[in-house]
């Protein structure tokens, strides 16, 4: 039995010509085939591709509004990380509490982009393009 140490060019004229691996060949004689051909008609993602936020440009020079959530000020209640509104600084409680007030603020004005408020956290994140997002600069 030959070894294959290097894929080489497989000619089945009767099977819509060359296989181009050993795999090809082997997949062509096998019925893995028709299984071959469904994957390949599949759309993957381009994992290559870099994401870029669209939203960018609703992210403004802001301040908290707050030193807390400001819903859960207002009630009296607990939270576990706060996040800014980076369109108009409204502080909100991040989805591990139980309100859920930034993304609650999201959701009834679309502001699509927060950051953490928390000291020492550069990150944001879009709603929209649910990217995550790094600032220069920690809360």
């Amino acid at each position: 039995m030959e070894k294959l140490s290097k894929p080489r060019v497989v000619f089945d004229e009767k099977e819509n010509g060359p296989a181009h691996t050993w795999f090809d060949a082997l997949a062509r004689f096998s019925g893995l085939r028709e299984a071959l051909q469904r994957l390949d008609e599949c759309v993957l993602p381009n994992w290559d591709m870099k994401a870029e936020c669209t939203h960018i440009n609703a992210i403004r020079p802001v301040n908290p509004v707050t030193n807390g959530c400001q819903e859960c000020l207002a009630r009296g209640d607990d939270w576990v990380h706060l996040r800014m509104c980076m369109t108009c600084g409204h502080v909100g409680c991040c989805d591990s509490s139980k309100n859920k007030h930034a993304t609650n603020h999201f959701l009834h004005t679309k502001h699509p982009i927060i950051r953490s408020a928390e000291p020492g956290e550069p990150w944001g994140w879009c709603y929209v393009d649910e990217l995550q997002l790094e600032f220069e600069d920690a809360a």
